[in-house]
């Protein structure tokens, strides 16, 4: 989910000996709690740094916020592109450690459509997209991003259920097979329809920079 916001709180991050030899450019302090689950999931955080290190020579950035409990509808992660060098994830810090660990991949995955979503924000600008296209073509670039996002995590995933807690991996093993079908789940959902909110008013801010 790509996305803008403005207000962070601040808390006790520590520096992961996990991405130890991944990209010393990247600025990867992480949640102690997400820390403790990557020391414990080998496979797990081998996993994460492969995608950190196909970001390449971009700069990656995580940050964190805290979200108010009936705001728990709202995205668990979203990123943007300060420059064309640097990338920043923002990420939930009130959540599971599984939650979390899956909101940081699948931002990571979501950046391989970062070209896609340029196209369509450049074809959003000229005209040549309505409001109700560009928000159903980025939602498409979604969907084929959460599709990869459980093929990858499958063979990751812990086989002891009661070690395994993620309300993520419930709705993403749940997810539907096509984008249809994907869609009609999001519009039965409060969280589902801020996502398509969210691409709308994405949408907006493309053809009015100034709007809020």
């Amino acid at each position: 989910m790509i996305k803008m916001r403005s207000s962070f709180i601040a808390f006790i991050l520590v520096i992961s000996n996990c991405f130890a030899d991944v990209n010393t450019n990247h600025n990867l302090n992480i949640s102690p709690k997400l820390e403790a689950l990557l020391q414990r999931e080998h496979k797990a955080s081998a996993a994460l740094k492969s995608l950190m290190a196909s970001a390449g020579n971009r700069r990656i950035s995580l940050f964190y916020f805290y979200e108010k409990e009936e705001n728990k509808s709202s995205p668990r992660a979203f990123h943007s592109y300060p420059t064309i060098r640097t990338i920043h994830i923002m990420v939930r810090e009130n959540q599971l450690p599984w939650d979390e660990y899956l909101s940081i991949a699948f931002e990571l995955m979501n950046i391989r459509n970062q070209e896609a979503f340029s196209q369509l924000a450049a074809e959003a600008l000229v005209g040549l997209l309505t409001k109700e296209s560009y928000s159903l073509k980025s939602l498409e670039l979604e969907f084929q991003a959460q599709k990869r996002l459980l093929e990858w995590f499958l063979p990751l995933k812990p086989k002891n259920d009661e070690e395994f807690k993620s309300e993520s991996f419930n709705i993403l093993n749940d997810s539907s097979d096509t984008f249809d079908l994907f869609l009609e789940k999001l519009k039965k959902s409060e969280a589902g329809r801020n996502v398509i909110e969210h691409t709308k008013k994405r949408y907006d801010i493309i053809r009015n920079p100034g709007a809020k």
